[in-house]
């Protein structure tokens, strides 16, 4: 049965006199109501309201006012809402050497107190507070969830559309699997299999800096060696980013090739970017399954779209002209829906949308750059289709949806 997905129309901003009609965070009010993201919540809850922080150079990301409306909404249910995101796999790419210093640096993005309600990093100060959850996944048989979202009672996600070259596109699924998965879990999905460091003595000057950076604690020095616990190491790589000399480097492991092989169909992508796709569907499973039935909803925003994710710290201009905000229960109909917009829009007049040949409405406009970007990968203009298929396979929604215009 298709779901349901409730729209906003930014592209209708005047009435036929020429006054401008609502705000966009008008429109996520009427969309919250609409989609009755409301009933997610229950008197007493704790409500996380997931967002993705974004680079702290990016100037595109949710705009801080459309999470002060999601706060008051969820504060009118009787929830008590927190903002909360988590740390990038690698420590150095975050928002700062800690939770304290990466709060002031989000502040400066607007993020702050104000919106309403605390922000707190799920994984905690340093990116290593996780529940183990875990999951029948079609790879992945447990999932490292952020303490803090595994904790709360219900969870409103905003995720912003942009494109992603692992992905294709990255949305609600992007922000709830990759966004909700504590640093280990990140590097669990990133990784096309599991890696582990590996130390070269005779590189080494044991200036110790590993010792320092490691937020697990996995590295330590005894008898003029360098140890790495494999239970405690989360295969980040931040180790190896601080090497002054390269005695540290990661490793694959293929624990189960011929495994790995019968997922690659040779159709799509290249052959890692396939199973993190599964990879990241699996994670949403093992994430959602903490939260009892009906207790997650879901807003997707459709303007400001990207090339690159949100994490990119590049301050790029959009490929294509904005849709609108959307709002839904179910996680992929959210997703199909959302990048079906984006398909039909016309591409952005000027930046990368200016390389592409044709970047008319239907043209899957970040599809077809990362076909002429990324030569070096087997893509298609369609394998953000993977993780879309991988969710509904497991149970998560449906492809298919009714488009309910709200505004």
């Amino acid at each position: 049965m298709p779901a349901d997905v409730y729209f906003a129309d930014v592209r209708n901003q005047y009435d036929k006199h020429g006054f401008p009609t609502m705000s966009n965070p008008q429109r996520v009010q009427k969309l919250f109501e609409a989609a009755d993201l409301g009933s997610c919540i229950s008197e007493g809850d704790m409500v996380a309201i997931k967002i993705p922080f974004g680079g702290l150079t990016r100037q595109y990301g949710i705009n801080p006012f459309i999470v002060s409306v999601v706060v008051e909404e969820v504060k009118k249910r009787g929830g008590i809402p927190f903002i909360t995101e988590t740390y990038a796999w690698h420590f150095s790419m975050s928002w700062g050497a800690g939770a304290p210093s990466g709060l002031m640096n989000i502040a400066k993005k607007g993020y702050t107190q104000l919106l309403g309600a605390p922000l707190i990093f799920a994984d905690g100060i340093k990116g290593v507070h996780r529940e183990v959850v875990p999951v029948d996944g079609l790879i992945l048989k447990e999932v490292d969830v952020a303490g803090e979202i595994y904790q709360a009672d219900a969870m409103i996600v905003i995720s912003h559309l942009t494109g992603h070259p692992m992905s294709g596109y990255a949305a609600t699924l992007k922000n709830i699997g990759m966004g909700c998965s504590a640093r280990r879990g990140k590097a669990m999905i990133h990784a096309g299999a599991e890696t582990k460091v590996v130390w070269n003595k005779e590189k080494c000057i044991f200036c110790l800096r590993c010792t320092r950076v490691c937020a697990s604690k996995a590295i330590s020095y005894e008898n003029n060696e360098i140890r790495i616990d494999r239970d405690l190491c989360i295969g980040c790589g931040d180790c190896t980013f601080f090497c002054p000399t390269g005695a540290l480097r990661m490793e694959v492991i293929h624990r189960h090739p011929e495994e790995l092989a019968k997922l690659y169909k040779g159709q799509l992508c290249s052959p890692a970017t396939e199973i993190q796709q599964i990879k990241l569907a699996d994670a949403v499973k093992a994430i959602l399954s903490t939260f009892k039935e009906g207790k997650v909803g879901f807003i997707n925003d459709v303007t400001n779209v990207t090339y690159e994710c949100d994490c990119s710290p590049n301050a790029t201009v959009p490929i294509i002209c904005d849709v609108g905000f959307l709002a839904s229960k179910d996680p992929v109909a959210i997703d199909k829906a959302a990048i079906d917009l984006a398909i039909q829009s016309p591409g952005y007049p000027v930046g990368l949308a200016s390389l592409l040949e044709d970047a008319s409405p239907g043209v899957d406009k970040a599809g077809s750059l990362y076909k002429k970007l990324l030569p070096n990968d087997i893509y298609r203009e369609d394998f953000w289709r993977i993780h879309l298929e991988a969710a509904e396979k497991l149970g998560l929604g449906t492809l298919e949806y009714n488009l309910k215009q709200v505004v």
